[in-house]
């Protein structure tokens, strides 16, 4: 009759593809490019699917009463690598008794059942401290409310409500202060720490120049030194030519974070929750008003040639360089 695919299933998950001989535990499926180097994403079987009583009435520990459906079903099948079925089979079973292997078989399934258990309960848990950083990154860099409040820094004079500048400079600290659980995070680790640098880079240059709103104290804005001075035709084309390079320099800077966030969101969903902020999908931003006082809408993200760098995003000293070189 043979094993039925329902009974080898059960043997295999339960036995968690392992030898069931004590202290084998010997993995019994493994990539071929372990053992060739032309794997080619397929997987060779090591194990062997032993019978307990006899499959015929000459072999190990045979019972020639038992039915033939019994000897081949999952309850009468323990799985061993090559070298323990040999040695279970050896002088036609011996020195090993039906009751032997059975309780082999017990004893290594309530071991992984065990493991099984454990594993997942400290998977849970780092799931669940995953869960709750990325819930504490959405709040602190007010990531529902993304487009609105960057739409302020990418206006023609760049400025922010003073309780979200409070809100969103003291994260770049908390960013770089945080650390995932080890394990198979590491493109999500990547991803999260490229958007604290291009966070930093932003916050940081906003905190070096912006100043309370002239006309507003709720509010800070891009320090404009030229409207401060008194009438001095060079100086204040020189201040003018200065903020019009540090506006310049917040657009990229804005436009680069949040291709840095949607980089991340797109890792989340790739690496750790396929439905991470279905309903918002990716983030975007709003331009202008531009001289014909219209308004453009974006969703930045990165180009293949920044994917293929450590870090995608390109740094400050890069965005002043092509500013500069744009001038």
């Amino acid at each position: 009759m043979g094993l039925s695919a329902k009974d080898r299933k059960t043997l295999w998950v339960r036995s968690g593809n392992e030898c069931a001989f004590p202290e084998c535990r010997r993995k019994l499926i493994a990539e071929i490019g372990a053992y060739s180097v032309e794997s080619n994403g397929h997987s060779v079987t090591l194990g062997e699917e032993a019978h307990i009583v006899a499959d015929n009435n000459s072999g190990p520990r045979a019972d020639p009463s038992m039915p033939q459906s019994i000897r081949d079903s999952y309850p009468n099948m323990i799985l061993l690598c090559e070298e323990h079925h040999k040695v279970v089979d050896a002088a036609n079973g011996k020195f090993f008794s039906v009751e032997q292997l059975r309780m082999f078989k017990a004893e290594h399934e309530e071991d992984v059942t065990r493991r099984m258990d454990r594993n997942s309960a400290e998977r849970q848990a780092k799931d669940g401290k995953i869960t709750l950083l990325l819930a504490e990154w959405e709040r602190r860099v007010l990531i529902d409310d993304w487009d609105a409040w960057t739409s302020w820094l990418l206006s023609p004079h760049p400025r922010m409500r003073k309780k979200h500048f409070n809100q969103l400079i003291p994260s770049t600290v908390w960013m770089k202060s945080r650390f995932f659980p080890p394990g198979e995070y590491k493109q999500l680790v990547r991803a999260f720490e490229n958007f604290a640098l291009a966070w930093g880079d932003l916050t940081q240059f906003l905190d070096r120049n912006f100043k309370v709103a002239r006309f507003d104290p709720a509010y800070l804005e891009l320090h404009a030194r030229y409207k401060e001075i008194p009438w001095d035709p060079p100086l204040y084309d020189k201040l003018g030519k200065e903020f019009d390079f540090n506006c310049d320099v917040i657009h990229d800077l804005t436009m680069q974070a949040t291709a840095a966030a949607n980089f991340l969101l797109a890792c989340v969903r790739e690496t750790f929750d396929p439905v991470y902020r279905f309903d918002s999908g990716f983030v975007t931003v709003t331009r202008g008003p531009d001289e014909m006082l219209k308004f453009q809408h974006y969703r930045p993200e990165y180009a293949s040639e920044d994917l293929a760098r450590e870090f995608p995003y390109c740094g400050i000293n890069e965005i002043v360089k092509r500013i500069q070189e744009a001038g």
